[in-house]
């Protein structure tokens, strides 16, 4: 495996688990607003 590879697999993985964290933040918020209501 070359360096340049494993790092494009290291920043996609990056962007995939900070994007998850966000999707999972904002389902957490629309739950907790739903729960005021």
């Amino acid at each position: 495996m070359t360096c340049q590879l494993y790092l494009n697999l290291f920043l996609r993985f990056d962007w995939d688990f900070s994007l998850a964290g966000t999707l999972s933040n904002m389902s957490l918020e629309s739950f907790t607003q739903l729960m005021k209501y």
